[in-house]
């Protein structure tokens, strides 16, 4: 199976010059994450692919020499959208594929391939998420300001308490015309309340509705079963994002979320960065020192 990661330098360089750090301490460690994540990686597959936009091939190839088989430069045609809609960038990568794949989030680990279970299925997704809150909340927003809503998102919060969705994490599969589908309904989702997106308190927030909300229920709608990485986890697992519980998690890591700012987890990868890829360890510290990156 092919891993693709991708990489919309949009949302991450603002115009006044503002630098977002992918929710890490500092930029040095965003770096450091997308270094180990594909240097672990193309230790296992050697289809790698990134999708990315001009600034992101110069940051990931160019500078940091990262072993990325496939290199496509794409997402550039994405820079008229908001830049909080960052999972555009993650949804064009999977629009664009031809062959079963799987998209892997640059804030993951792994120390080994993905079970068979995984690369083999028509759908996969990392986890269910069953009692967000954060959905009801985005999802009030939506029927409120929306005009367009697919119909297998309308009356959700009359449903549901907490309104389910799917970690998007790693997502992928071997269902090729599922994820033209899939795309498709999440870019038009977008495209048709472009309007109304400005009004929403947490734009940011709504990355995860179209991205993460809808492929949990165009699946449901479809009729088509989704193959979990932790099947009998209802939610993220607790521990996920600590890396020297990875072997508790199948030998794989997912610093989501409030994980990035614990310093026991972004100071023991970057040990864990120094030991294992000394070469582009020291690349990161000179390209930051000389304000490269």
């Amino acid at each position: 199976m092919k891993i693709v990661q991708s990489f919309w330098s949009k949302p991450f360089f603002r115009p006044d010059g503002t630098r977002l750090h992918g929710g890490w301490p500092h930029r040095r460690y965003n770096y450091i994450s997308w270094a180990l994540s594909c240097l672990l990686l193309s230790e296992h597959y050697e289809k790698l692919e990134i999708v990315t936009d001009e600034m992101g091939k110069e940051i990931l190839i160019d500078k940091l020499g990262l072993p990325y088989r496939s290199v496509r430069v794409v997402l550039d045609e994405l820079n008229e959208y908001h830049p909080d809609l960052w999972a555009l960038g993650k949804l064009y990568a999977y629009s664009i594929q031809s062959e079963p794949f799987l998209h892997v989030d640059s804030d993951i680990f792994i120390w080994k391939p993905f079970d068979a279970r995984l690369t083999n299925a028509p759908l996969i997704a990392q986890n269910r998420e069953s009692y967000t809150s954060h959905y009801t909340f985005q999802y009030s927003e939506v029927y409120k300001y929306f005009e367009v809503i697919p119909a297998y998102l309308q009356g959700l919060n009359e449903q549901f308490e907490f309104i389910p969705a799917i970690n998007a994490g790693i997502l992928g599969g071997n269902d090729l015309e599922f994820f033209k589908t899939y795309t498709s309904e999440a870019f038009n989702f977008v495209n048709a309340n472009s309007q109304t997106i400005p009004k929403l308190t947490d734009i940011g927030g709504f990355n995860s509705v179209y991205e993460q909300s809808l492929f949990r229920f165009l699946s449901q709608d479809q009729g088509k079963g989704i193959t979990f990485m932790f099947p009998d986890s209802p939610d993220t697992p607790e521990q996920v994002g600590f890396i020297h519980e990875a072997s508790v998690h199948d030998d794989f890591v997912h610093c989501v979320g409030g994980f990035k700012r614990q310093y026991m987890v972004y100071a023991l990868m970057e040990s864990r960065m120094k030991a294992l890829y000394p070469d582009h360890y020291a690349l990161i510290d000179e390209l930051i020192d000389t304000s490269e990156l």
